[in-house]
């Protein structure tokens, strides 16, 4: 059988004693460092480090919920209605509060408060001023 990446040869089954897989262990270790000494060489010990975590980071498991990378129908109503106010609206800083109390007593949709809906569209437009990771676009009336 031929070697690996790394240069270790695989091993010859599945039930290896465990001081022969001590040694293979020990081996790609030592082919890990010399491999990490030509990065600190070539790039400078910085960019080795960077290096070693985008590879180490690429065998990591990603915990938690993918970030959304769409609107809830939800916030696009809201949206939509903050957008279509505040083209006519001049006073800005109290439009969120206005557009939460329409919704809250109006709209499609059912928030438990004005507070809860004054909150979720702050966050929307904090989302879309900052350009988040899913940067929000203005929306269509």
């Amino acid at each position: 059988m031929s070697d690996n990446l790394l240069g270790v040869p695989p091993p010859t089954s599945f039930a290896t004693p465990e001081w022969r897989r001590e040694l293979r262990r020990a081996d790609v270790l030592l082919r890990i460092k010399d491999l990490l000494s030509l990065a600190v060489e070539e790039f400078g010990l910085d960019d080795a480090r960077g290096i070693l975590q985008d590879a180490a980071g690429a065998l990591v498991r990603k915990r938690g919920r993918p970030p959304k990378t769409s609107l809830s129908a939800k916030d696009e109503e809201l949206l939509r209605l903050y957008d279509e106010v505040a083209d006519t609206n001049r006073d800005l800083k109290s439009l969120p509060r206005a557009v939460a109390e329409y919704v809250f007593q109006w709209g499609r949709y059912r928030y438990q408060s004005v507070a809860a809906a004054e909150r979720q569209l702050r966050r929307l437009l904090k989302k879309r001023q900052n350009g988040k990771k899913a940067p929000l676009p203005r929306t269509k009336k």
